[in-house]
């Protein structure tokens, strides 16, 4: 009963449900009872493990995304017939509104953001919802005109009417292994975005995004050459549709060969809701990105400290240590390690030997990481790895925080890791 498990009992209360609530926690949260008192509603909840029995009782399970529907008592209840969905399909049934869909391993939270930018920029009211942070039933009878939902693949396991009127994703690299059995079941969940959409947007570069089954309408982006008038291509360092420039990635104001590549699936993603695709570009040369991606947090004696703390897994590190390639004079260091969810860094290997100068790992799974690389510095925690890399740094080098894991080994979130991060980098460089 978290954010979204309220959310989902707020918009059940609203239509006069009187669901049964189950918390793995010893104790209901403080959301949840506040707004039971809200609604004068007196609901059973069963606490702590899951009672198989009990869930097998129930004719529907809205579950959830931090909770694996291969979870015994879920899957156990799933057999019996009850039917296992998330706040998504309920939203899915329940609105009517055009929604573009945005998943992928790495870069869903900044393409989801500048597509609605964009609609809203063009004139056409939009809103981002979903896994980015605004839970899908609070949009129900909002203004907005289009929906733009970002889906992680937790979301799509329990989504069943999607039918998006555009579903794109970005990217599928090794993620959240230590949930699914094998990559191959993890990248045919993401796959699912394409359940009879309307339009599937995949990207060239990466055959794992491609759609397992005919869509109606598909295009592709990618930053190799393309002369299909109908895909998206960068070509002489233009963002092209075809062989039609539209505008040089030198006048955008985010910096990386993977948010090039990011801006072209925005492109593709808004192309049918706009009647001129100039006011989508003006938000190109504008938005320099999301908090913790490839953010710039300090630059002083020449040093620049870049917080990329939102890279919870190798995919997204190797992005960013590819996109940030000749953006630095100097040495580049690499602070990494956290909780690699079940990963095996392999596909690191390659840039951690050629590009990175200095790796400095610390969190659960240092040691797996460090052992990729010829030579690499452990210490305990990211204050550590903070100070050595101040302590090896000189005029032209570039720090990056890039962890490749997740950050609940040490740290609430990825947020917090990236907060300290900055203000560390602040006081070691005074």
């Amino acid at each position: 009963m978290g954010q979204t498990g309220c959310s989902v009992l707020r918009w059940l209360l609203a239509q006069g449900q009187q669901p049964v609530l189950f918390d793995s926690r010893a104790q209901l949260p403080a959301g949840a009872s506040q707004l039971m008192a809200e609604f004068d509603a007196s609901l059973p909840a069963h606490l702590g493990d899951f009672d198989s029995e009990l869930l097998s009782q129930c004719d529907v399970l809205v579950v959830s995304p931090g909770i694996a529907v291969s979870t015994p008592a879920i899957a156990k209840a799933a057999q019996s017939g009850t039917e296992i969905i998330g706040d998504v399909e309920l939203f899915c049934r329940a609105d009517n509104r055009p929604r573009i869909a945005i998943t992928g391993s790495n870069g869903k939270s900044t393409v989801t953001t500048l597509v609605a930018q964009m609609l809203n920029a063009a004139g056409v009211k939009a809103a981002a919802i979903g896994n980015i942070g605004v839970p899908v039933l609070d949009e129900i009878g909002s203004d907005a005109q289009v929906v733009v939902m970002e889906l992680s693949s937790f979301q799509l396991e329990t989504t069943h009417s999607l039918n998006a009127d555009v579903a794109c994703c970005l990217n599928v690299t090794a993620d959240h292994l230590d949930r699914y059995d094998s990559f191959d079941h993890y990248a045919a969940t993401k796959n699912r975005i394409y359940d009879n959409a309307k339009l599937a947007i995949w990207n060239r570069q990466d055959g794992q995004t491609k759609p397992a089954s005919q869509p109606q309408r598909q295009t592709s982006f990618g930053l190799d050459v393309s002369t299909d008038p109908e895909q998206w291509t960068l070509r002489d360092r233009q963002l092209c549709l075809g062989s039609q420039p539209l505008m040089s990635v030198d006048d955008m104001a985010m910096l990386g060969s993977h948010n090039q590549a990011n801006a072209l699936a925005a492109l593709a993603c808004v192309v049918d809701f706009v009647d001129d695709l100039a006011p989508c570009l003006t938000v190109l040369k504008s938005f320099g990105g999301l908090p913790h991606r490839c953010e710039t947090v300090y630059d002083q004696n020449g040093v620049v400290w870049v917080n990329d703390s939102k890279a919870t897994n190798e995919g997204a590190t190797l992005a960013a240590l590819q996109g940030l390639a000749g953006s630095y004079q100097g040495k580049l260091i690499l602070l990494a390690g956290g909780d690699g969810k079940g990963s095996d860094f392999c596909s690191l290997c390659g840039v951690l030997n050629q590009q990175v100068d200095e790796l400095i790992c610390f969190g659960k799974d240092a040691v797996k990481l460090a052992n990729k690389r010829h030579q690499a510095r452990l210490v305990n925690d990211l204050e550590e790895a903070v100070r050595l890399a101040s302590d090896i740094s000189c005029y032209g080098d570039l720090v990056l925080l890039s962890p490749a894991c997740a950050s609940l080994d040490q740290f609430p979130n990825y947020m917090v890791r990236g907060e300290q991060f900055a203000q560390l980098a602040k006081e070691v460089s005074q």
